[in-house]
């Protein structure tokens, strides 16, 4: 009975062994394809850049859904408020690109979609902000943006021409505190929409002794057709990437 419990032993010490291995070798696998379909995508944006970056500017930017948006400033900050510090998370924890330009301090962030990914436990917490963004359809990506007392997110582009920016500021500090799109510095001021292309250079700020909070847009840029079929088919793409994915799985 004792040789017998030994090679039982034996027998499920390699087994682990074997299982541990065909994990790490599918962990590795994975990994790759992340890195091959993350280098195709950026490879497939550079280009669809090229081609529309001149066409980029035809049609004016209609954000008056963010002005209709804005009038729910105070509703939407109560619901900000209700979250618990758990509830946030590091963004470069989400996303570890954003880990190089966040420096001094911390950004947090809190996603209910990206790219129209949703995270529905996310949604179901802000119930009145997730119900006056699902009906707008314009809108692809929405967060809770927490930009820390004295913090810096360090200048850069965002990664896709497809798509504008659009802060609605919940919680301003008074003092230094503000973003630079492309040479030009902005303050953000309580329930006022910021509108501004995230693909020029840009950078902010807070070097207050206070938080501040935005809500986090991204919408959909207008193209003539049939730019604006294939814009709305690469946001579709961008979405069901593994890029996002990771994003909406680490955002819990």
């Amino acid at each position: 009975m004792i040789y017998l419990t030994l090679d039982l032993d034996r027998i499920n010490l390699r087994r682990n062994a074997s299982r541990e291995a065909n994990q790490r070798a599918i962990s590795g696998r994975r990994q790759m394809l992340y890195a091959l379909i993350s280098l195709v995508g950026q490879k497939i944006i550079v280009l669809a850049e090229f081609f529309v970056r001149p066409l980029s500017g035809i049609y004016e930017i209609d954000s008056a859904w963010a002005l209709e948006l804005a009038r729910h400033t105070n509703e939407i900050l109560r619901e900000f408020r209700n979250l618990t510090k758990a509830d946030l998370r590091e963004f470069c924890s989400i996303s570890p690109e954003q880990k190089r330009i966040t420096t001094g301090g911390s950004w947090q962030v809190y996603i209910l979609f990206a790219y129209r990914r949703k995270i529905h436990s996310h949604m179901e917490s802000c119930p009145l902000t997730s119900r006056l963004l699902s009906g707008n359809k314009q809108v692809t990506s929405a967060m809770f943006s927490m930009l820390k007392a004295g913090s810096r997110i360090a200048r850069h582009r965002g990664p896709y021409l497809g798509v504008i920016r659009c802060h609605i500021p919940l919680l301003v500090p008074t003092g230094d505190c503000g973003i630079c799109v492309a040479g030009e510095v902005f303050r953000w001021q309580h329930g006022i929409p910021l509108v501004f292309d995230d693909t020029l250079e840009h950078e902010a700020w807070n070097s207050t002794k206070e938080d501040r909070v935005v809500l986090f847009l991204d919408f959909v840029r207008p193209f003539p057709f049939p730019l604006n079929i294939l814009n709305r088919l690469l946001i579709r793409l961008i979405g069901i990437s593994p890029f996002i994915g990771r994003m909406v799985r680490k955002g819990f």
